[in-house]
């Protein structure tokens, strides 16, 4: 029998009326460089409510559990609690942690008793390079973007450098079951699955949890290839839908070009969603009708504040005056656009809510198809505005439990004072009990 690896994706705790879930990607990601040598076991705690059977059957011959998790929506708890199971079951089994929170604080992640490895970052090559030295009882020291402890002392190898996806192979969706992933989005269509093209964003913005685990790059797969993997979905699995969960789906202009180009050229029944920098889209102008003609029916866009001030000191790279000429140009060719805004950064918040809801009124005036996401600032660990927040008395989480707490929608900032949030509340139509406002 081959050696396994085990996989869990922790459950999501948003709401409790929260029932659809998205294809753990990051699983299948990391499993695309293993599975011909090993016997891959991925778990969805958001869709196996008993996974008793499938580890009492794994665990055996399991080379070493890994858990990918973000920081937010309860999956850190849900995370803690999968490990202690598998380490009362068998203390030696490793336990690796990857995923936005162990990238963005790994030193106090490799703190924790139930955790004996980081993977820092994109994680395709490092866990496979991980995996390979557990199973042959090797040393990790040569592998770039882990952090490990050996008698308790903690080491930060160097980090990975980002490289080009082009070079992994195609996404493993044979690995999990995909129907209970596609689901009715009401946005795109009635049979739509998740997928990413690319990782990282060429952007600085200050807050942004890419810039920690990107560094500012960017890799995209190659139009070809996307258009290659979808028509292969489509055909497998009767898909009629794609929201592309990339962290910006805009940002090499030739590459759109192409992919609309090739879902016309090749008649795909597809309709898609992605999401963008809006000086991106600005750039693309001149090709929204083919972006319209090829099925892309939703944009979420990154606008962050109606605030010049707040838009700068931010380093967002993107005026008010661009914010509504995106807006006007999905409008034009009747494509959805979902702008999200960010209140409560540590400067002038009175005047940046005014600010904000007043650019909200006028885009929800003029065009009022479009959607409006507004969410409060969390600071994120290894941001740059992050020591900011310290200074004007943010208290962090402690320890990994506190920060399984840790949301965009609830307060977490001691300028967000009572009075703010009932003008939050006022303004915004803020439900902060239902985790924010969606106006």
């Amino acid at each position: 029998m081959r050696k396994s690896v085990i996989l869990y994706y922790p459950k999501i705790r948003y709401f409790p009326e929260y029932k659809f879930f998205w294809t753990p990607l990051s699983l299948l990601a990391i499993s695309r460089l293993l599975k011909n040598n090993y016997e891959i076991i991925i778990i969805d705690g958001n869709i196996e409510k008993d996974y008793s059977k499938v580890i009492e059957d794994n665990l055996p011959h399991c080379v070493c559990v890994g858990i990918s998790t973000m920081t937010g929506g309860g999956q850190i708890l849900d995370a803690i609690k999968f490990a202690q199971i598998i380490k009362n079951i068998n203390k030696n089994i490793p336990i690796v942690w990857g995923g936005p929170h162990p990238t963005s604080l790994p030193n106090e992640c490799i703190k924790h008793d139930l955790i004996d490895v980081v993977v820092r970052g994109q994680g395709e090559i490092t866990f496979k390079e991980v995996v390979n030295s557990l199973a042959e009882k090797g040393p990790l020291d040569k592998i770039s973007g882990v952090t490990y402890k050996i008698d308790g002392k903690i080491i930060h190898n160097i980090d990975r450098p980002i490289f080009d996806i082009n070079a992994l192979p195609d996404m493993p969706w044979e690995l999990v079951e995909v129907e209970n992933y596609i689901r009715n989005d009401v946005t795109v269509n009635t049979r739509t699955i998740n997928f990413v093209s690319s990782y990282g964003c060429p952007y600085s913005c200050r807050f942004c949890y890419e810039v920690v685990a990107y560094k500012r790059r960017w890799t995209g797969l190659k139009a070809e290839r996307i258009l290659n993997e979808l028509s292969a979905l489509i055909d497998k699995y009767n898909i009629n839908g794609v929201k592309f969960y990339d962290a910006n789906f805009f940002v090499n202009p030739p590459r759109i070009k192409e992919f609309c180009e090739g879902i016309i050229k090749r008649e795909l029944k597809i309709k898609w969603a992605a999401s963008a920098h809006p000086r991106d889209l600005i750039r693309l102008k001149n090709d929204f009708s083919l972006i319209k003609k090829s099925g892309c029916t939703r944009i979420l866009i990154g606008a962050e504040s109606g605030s010049p001030e707040i838009l700068k000191f931010i380093d967002k790279k993107v005026t008010v005056e661009e914010i509504l000429e995106v807006a006007r140009l999905c409008h034009e060719f009747q494509i959805i656009g979902s702008f999200t805004f960010i209140v409560g950064f540590p400067i002038n918040v009175d005047e940046e809510v005014k600010k904000t809801s007043n650019l909200i009124a006028i885009i929800r005036r003029d065009y009022p198809e479009h959607e409006i996401r507004v969410h409060l600032w969390a600071p994120y660990p290894g941001t740059e505005l992050y020591p900011i927040a310290l200074k004007k008395g943010f208290k962090p989480p402690k320890t990994l439990e506190e920060w399984a707490n840790y949301e965009y929608y609830k307060p977490q900032t001691p300028w967000i004072n009572e009075r703010l949030i009932k003008i939050m509340e006022y303004t915004f139509q803020w439900n902060l009990k239902s985790g924010g406002t969606q106006l």
